[in-house]
């Protein structure tokens, strides 16, 4: 079931495939994306510009959301409605997007079923090639049941 969502998020989302992030890890209410190091990902300092690491932390998050509701995920609709990220430094290499939802997924099912709505926080840590800290993020998320 993982590896379809993978491949739905892939073709649904064509701005995450225009700049080269990928989804490579997909479980239960857990992601990891990757953001290559293209030269047309970088800004005018030679890093990966910012926006490049927000959309691939948004996509880890958005992934890791999709597992979380994996088994019922054709019925539900996720959209992020805030978040944040603090730049820890300068990205020279290829990064990835390590997002986790902060409640165990099976609570935010049952929420689902009883109220028809769920809202809840995903923690995403953005590292490069070294293992190095690049950014973190914090992007709160609400998925209702489709009408």
């Amino acid at each position: 079931m993982y590896d379809m969502i993978k491949a739905q998020l892939v073709a649904s989302v064509p701005f995450a495939k225009l700049a080269h992030v990928e989804v490579v890890e997909l479980a239960d209410g857990r992601a990891v994306t990757r953001v290559g190091e293209e030269a047309e990902l970088r800004n005018h300092v030679g890093t990966l510009h910012a926006a490049a690491l927000f959309l691939a932390g948004e996509t880890a998050s958005g992934a890791a959301t999709a597992g979380a509701f994996a088994e019922m995920i054709t019925q539900v609709r996720p959209l992020p409605r805030t978040a944040t990220i603090t730049y820890v430094k300068g990205a020279t290499s290829a990064v990835t997007a390590t997002a986790k939802v902060e409640e165990p997924p099976a609570d935010l099912r049952e929420r689902l079923k009883r109220d028809g709505k769920a809202k809840f926080v995903v923690a995403v840590e953005l590292a490069d090639a070294h293992g190095e800290s690049i950014a973190t993020m914090s992007i709160d998320w609400h998925v209702s049941q489709r009408a």
